[in-house]
């Protein structure tokens, strides 16, 4: 009988596919190229971080990203500066790294639960809008030090087989 202590513990990222299943066609997101933790607490919450190893870089300099944040979604009542060409391109470029950058990772955090061979996570922190407030079920099955967690949307399967580190 599997209860939520069963889960505690840090869970590196070993695998995670996706299959198509009319088709039968696997993929790997990201290329393969991908890396995570799943972070399950003995009080029941639950914290995944899921990355493409080869990301591209982002500009720390506070003061782009403010001006970029200014360019985005400016302060009600805030008239956002107009760009020359040169500064335009500099904006293009940031949004650009930050969408690549952003598209190659994934992390949400929240309350989990079990429920048979269901282990469900309630999510209250996402990178992906639509997820806060949601439950992402997953089946889960355990082999020694390996958790697999399965989902299907649709036509597709995902596989992520996490190995316990800590």
């Amino acid at each position: 009988m599997i209860d939520t202590n069963d889960f505690v513990g840090v869970w590196a990222l070993e695998e995670w596919s996706v299959t198509h299943k009319p088709s039968g066609y696997v993929a790997y997101p990201f290329d393969g190229n991908s890396e995570g933790h799943i972070i399950y607490t003995e009080n029941g919450w639950v914290s995944a971080t899921l990355m493409e190893t080869d990301r591209p870089p982002v500009p720390q300099d506070r003061r782009h990203l403010f001006a970029a944040r200014m360019q985005l979604a400016p302060p009600a009542g805030i008239q956002a500066p107009e760009l020359t060409a040169e500064k335009q391109q500099k904006f293009d470029r940031l949004k650009e790294l930050f969408c690549r950058s952003g598209m190659g990772y994934v992390a949400y955090c929240g309350p989990f639960t079990v429920n048979g061979d269901m282990v469900q996570h309630h999510i209250k922190n996402s990178l992906i809008p639509q997820w806060t407030g949601t439950v992402l079920e997953r089946k889960y099955e355990f082999d020694g030090d390996l958790l697999t967690l399965s989902a299907t949307d649709g036509d597709f399967a995902d596989k992520l087989v996490w190995k316990r580190t800590a």
